[in-house]
């Protein structure tokens, strides 16, 4: 057998080898979205680390990683995958995005919530990006207390964004509490008399 012959087959041999090894992750892959699919959740995390440890910087591994764990009710490993994601490079906003897409279709969105809470707890230098994200949660769930929470949290730093000003009078709206609501809506249209929002909710309520 001459050199070039040795060089040739040898290349063909690792062509192979790289083929057989993309076919069983894609088969991998697709045991351990077929186990999440079923409600498997000790099965697809599992499956879902071992795709990880080949592919650390796929979100949409982590999400449903971190979704699984989730459901097994293991929220350190929940954490940690976040973590691991995001020393891999990946944006805590966009996998947070993945995390609660994949949560609500699950129907299980008070998941993504306490998932918040965890990461806040965990990783306290997110705080204020957590927090944030906890306040459109619970925007998008017309939580009125936890609105104002929030929005009294967000505001602290920043007491002049009307942004959170309107956020902090729907959620004391939500409330029934109108006359509070109504000073928050005064106090947006004196930062900023073109304000839309306040406006328009001051006309609705007769303020």
């Amino acid at each position: 057998m001459t050199r070039g012959t040795r060089h040739a087959l040898a290349a063909l041999i690792i062509s192979l080898c790289a083929t057989a090894a993309f076919a069983a992750a894609d088969a991998l892959r697709l045991r351990a979205d077929r186990a999440f699919e079923w409600d498997d959740y000790a099965g697809s995390s599992a499956m879902y680390e071992v795709l990880i440890s080949r592919t650390p910087d796929d979100s949409d591994l982590y999400a449903r990683a971190i979704v699984s764990r989730q459901m097994l009710g293991d929220t350190l490993a929940a954490v940690d995958l976040m973590q691991r994601a995001m020393a891999h490079g990946l944006g805590l906003g966009d996998m947070l995005g993945e995390v609660k897409s994949t949560d609500f279709a699950k129907g299980r969105a008070e998941l993504y919530a306490a998932y918040l809470v965890n990461l806040r707890n965990a990783m306290p230098w997110m705080e204020r990006a957590l927090d944030n994200q906890l306040l459109e949660y619970y925007d998008f769930r017309n939580d009125g207390p936890m609105i104002e929470r929030y929005a009294r949290i967000m505001l602290a730093p920043l007491p002049q964004s009307t942004h959170y000003l309107n956020l902090l009078a729907r959620g004391l709206m939500l409330q029934n509490r109108l006359d509070e609501a109504a000073e928050v809506w005064h106090r947006i249209l004196e930062i900023d008399p073109a304000d839309a929002t306040a406006a328009t909710y001051l006309e609705a309520a007769g303020r």
